[in-house]
């Protein structure tokens, strides 16, 4: 690379500013709105809403500032979406009231055209309530004809919206709606989380020290929410985990012992490593921290690297929720770190750590373009 980003150092292949710090830049922008201009926003959203299907620059920054920056949406907005028929943002009808979710599901069960139908199910499964988990049940266990041409069931449709059901309908969480933000501080004196630490031992595949990916504590009165009993820290080895298929995974008992579970699916035995000492030196000096105050559920769609713990995710691909290895049941998104903000040389991507309180079981999934 012969450029270097001007504010944060990474190498790239221009002089200007890197992606990263671009997208903070206009992240500090949506945090910094007034009321007033977010009043301004929301009135042109309502007025423009069709634009939002079309992925219109203007007004897709509008929703993702007033929605997953601030958490605010109203249900004006949300009826004038169910009029223009706008289901590619489907987060807009999260928490919808009921006359907008009796709709949908009535356009839904009166659909005949597949690709309708699966957009129309991750809006349902985005309002959420009981009655929009008993509709995808209902379609689960009978089946509309357009079923045929869609991939997945309603109850993975219903993952979009933080849960999914069994076999009885019995609704099971998969995300956690409080949501704390991963931010640049001082780890000194905050304690509540601790990135790309070593840990002990070296990677059966590749040979690459291994890696405490975070360690939370659960003592830490803003991640109550995780019903994490003391530390626990989550470790892999940073090399292989962005090749293991589906997931990797570990045991993170709660007194901060983890132990990454070997062999990685996918990653064979004499892998190549390409985390260096150096790399590992730059991950261990990291300054991030837990956010002070909590953020919308949605905070960390904002852009790529949103770093989250808690909250749903951003998921580069497809929404994957991964099953507990030892009790079979799904496991709930505790957190999401971009690479990038741990290591500038590594790769793109993102790493989504779910985890199985009743087993202390967690799966690691890395997603890129």
């Amino acid at each position: 690379m012969e450029h270097h980003c001007p504010k944060c150092g990474r190498e790239q292949p221009h002089d200007q500013l890197c992606y990263f710090c671009r997208e903070q830049e206009r992240l500090a922008k949506a945090i910094a709105l007034t009321d007033e201009e977010m009043k301004e926003k929301a009135d042109n959203l309502k007025r423009h809403v069709k634009r939002l299907d079309a992925f219109e620059e203007s007004e897709t920054y509008d929703f993702a500032s007033l929605f997953y920056v601030h958490g605010r949406t109203d249900e004006e907005l949300q009826r004038a979406a169910l009029k223009a028929e706008v289901y590619g943002h489907n987060e807009i009808y999260y928490h919808a009231p009921a006359d907008v979710r009796d709709e949908l599901i009535r356009r839904l069960m009166a659909s005949t055209n597949s690709n309708e139908a699966g957009q129309l199910l991750a809006c349902v499964a985005m309002q959420g309530d009981d009655v929009s988990l008993k509709a995808l049940v209902e379609l689960e266990n009978n089946p509309r004809p357009w079923r045929k041409g869609l991939c997945v069931d309603p109850s993975v449709y219903a993952w979009d919206g933080g849960f999914t059901f069994d076999k009885q309908g019995n609704r099971l969480e998969v995300a956690h709606p409080e949501c704390f933000a991963i931010e640049t501080g001082n780890p000194d004196e905050d304690h509540a989380i601790r990135l790309g630490q070593p840990h002990e031992g070296r990677c059966r595949h590749c040979g690459c020290q291994l890696m405490d990916i975070i360690t939370i504590d659960g003592h830490d009165p803003r991640l109550a929410f995780l019903g994490l009993d003391g530390k626990t820290s989550i470790s892999c080895c940073p090399n292989c985990v962005q090749f293991a298929y589906p997931v990797a995974y570990a045991k993170a008992v709660p007194n901060g012992e983890s132990h990454p579970i070997f062999p990685y699916k996918g990653v064979e035995d004499d892998a190549e490593n390409y985390w260096t000492d150096e790399m590992n030196d730059a991950a261990r000096a990291n300054r991030l921290v837990l956010s002070k105050e909590r953020k919308p559920p949605f905070y960390g769609l904002f852009f790529d690297d949103g770093n989250t713990v808690g909250g749903f995710g951003n998921w580069i691909q497809d929404c994957e929720v991964p099953t507990c290895p030892e009790c079979g049941q799904p496991m709930k998104l505790i957190a999401q770190i971009g690479w990038s903000t741990l290591c500038n040389d590594f790769m793109e991507g993102t790493l989504y750590i779910s985890y199985c309180n009743n087993c202390h079981m967690a799966a690691l999934q890395h997603q890129q373009t």
